[in-house]
């Protein structure tokens, strides 16, 4: 059985260390646009909190070893770069024609956490995929 501590002995995968990081950055910073709605200011706390959890592990697995990045890597992290650059522009100018509206419901911090984080996650999750299918 494979415990944590012989999990963190192997050098992790590119699908780990690159695709599942960005992912779980992702997640942490849309749960921080999240947290500026929350008016409960204990949920509000926790939520921010398991935030910057995320965020730490997400920064820890850059200081751990994980597969040398060969061609492969560089070509699937350069497409998921620039299809989520892409669709993050799009989103952004989207949000630009809507900002009337927008601006009644979410503040611009919430925006952009949640574009950011929107940017992580779809790279990570882009980056999974094209390793998968060697696309």
């Amino acid at each position: 059985m494979n415990t944590i501590s012989e999990f963190l002995k192997n050098p992790f995968s590119l699908k780990t260390a690159v695709g599942y990081k960005n992912m779980v950055w992702g997640v942490s910073l849309m749960l921080m646009a999240a947290s500026y709605s929350i008016d409960n200011k204990v949920f509000r706390l926790i939520v921010t909190i398991i935030a910057l959890i995320m965020s730490i592990l997400s920064l820890a697995t850059l200081f751990h070893k994980k597969e040398n990045e060969d061609e492969m890597y560089a070509r699937h992290i350069g497409k998921a770069s620039d299809l989520t650059v892409g669709l993050i522009t799009l989103l952004l100018m989207l949000l630009a024609f809507l900002s009337s509206p927008i601006q009644k419901l979410f503040s611009m911090e919430q925006v952009l956490f949640f574009a950011a984080g929107l940017a992580g996650f779809l790279q990570g999750l882009l980056f999974n995929a094209f390793e998968k299918t060697g696309y």
